[in-house]
C-alpha cells in the first residue's frame, strides 16, 4: 500500500515538474519574440559619391505615352531614377508613394525615372493608370518601359544594377546635373531619407554644366509664316528681275 502511495506521489511530482519546465521554456520563447519585434531592422549602408563621376550611358525606352524617351535629354537636370512593376503592392508602391511625397518638396526642379521590369503587363496604358495614382506629371516624372532584354541591359550597363522581371533594387539612384550617379539610397528606411533629401538640396545648387563636346548645337528652324514670306519675297525679285529684263514673268 505504502509503494503504491509513493509511486502515486512521484507521478504527480513529475507531471508538475514536467509542466512547470514547459511552461517555464515557452515563457522564455515569447520574451524572445518580442525582443526580436521590438528590434528595427539593420539599416542598410547609404551610398553616397562625390562629384565628378562618370556620366552614365544614354539609354532609350518608351514613356507611357507611347512616345520615345531618350535619357540625354536628362542632361543638366538632377534627376532620380528607379526600378519597380505595377502588380507590386509593397515596396514598389511604397516607394513610388515616398517619390511623389518628395517631389512636393522641389516643385519643378527635379525629375523622376521610373522603369518597369515587367513589360508584359506594364504596358503604356497600364503605365499611364498607374502613373495617376501619384498625380505624375509625364514632363517631370515619366513611367518607361521596353523589351525585357533591353529593361535588363539598362539595369547592368546603365545603372549597374541587376533586373530581372519582377526582379529589382529597391535603392533609387540619385543623378546629378552631369549624368554621374550620386547616390543610392532605400527610401524606406529614415536614415537613407534623410541623406537623400540633403543630397538633392545640394545637388540643385551646383550649376548647370556647359554642353557636351558630342552635343551639337540646336539649329534653329524658321516657322512656316517666316518660310513662306521668303519664299514670296524670292518670287517677287524673281518676277522683277524678268521684267527688267524685258521678258514674260509667266
Amino acid at each position: 500500500m505504502k509503494s503504491m502511495v509513493l509511486l502515486i506521489w512521484l507521478g504527480l511530482v513529475s507531471v508538475a515538474l514536467a509542466a512547470y519546465g514547459g511552461f517555464y521554456v515557452w515563457r522564455a520563447h515569447q520574451q524572445t519574440q518580442s525582443v526580436a519585434a521590438d528590434k528595427s531592422p539593420e539599416v542598410p549602408t547609404p551610398f553616397t559619391y562625390p562629384a565628378g563621376g562618370e556620366p552614365l550611358k544614354p539609354f532609350t525606352l518608351t514613356d507611357s505615352q507611347g512616345r520615345e524617351f531618350e535619357s540625354t535629354q536628362l542632361r543638366g537636370t538632377v534627376w532620380v531614377g528607379s526600378f519597380f512593376f505595377t502588380t507590386c503592392t509593397g515596396p514598389c508602391y511604397r516607394m513610388n508613394q515616398e517619390l511623389a511625397n518628395q517631389r512636393r518638396e522641389w516643385p519643378g526642379e527635379v525629375r523622376y525615372v521610373s522603369i518597369t521590369c515587367n513589360p508584359d503587363i506594364d504596358t503604356c496604358e497600364q503605365l499611364s493608370r498607374y502613373a495617376s495614382r501619384f498625380d505624375a506629371d509625364p514632363k517631370r516624372w515619366v513611367f518607361l518601359r521596353g523589351e525585357m532584354e533591353d529593361l535588363e541591359a539598362v539595369g547592368k550597363d546603365v545603372f549597374q544594377l541587376a533586373v530581372k522581371k519582377e526582379m529589382h533594387s529597391e535603392r533609387v539612384v540619385v543623378v546629378d546635373r552631369r549624368g554621374a550617379v550620386r547616390g543610392r539610397y532605400n527610401l524606406a528606411f529614415p536614415e537613407h531619407l534623410q541623406v537623400f533629401r540633403k543630397l538633392v538640396s545640394q545637388l540643385l545648387k551646383e550649376p548647370v554644366p556647359p554642353p557636351a563636346a558630342d552635343e551639337k548645337p540646336a539649329t534653329a528652324v524658321d516657322p512656316p509664316a517666316a518660310v513662306e514670306s521668303k519664299q514670296s519675297s524670292a518670287s517677287a525679285e524673281q518676277k522683277a528681275g524678268k521684267e527688267a529684263s524685258g521678258v514674260d514673268a509667266q
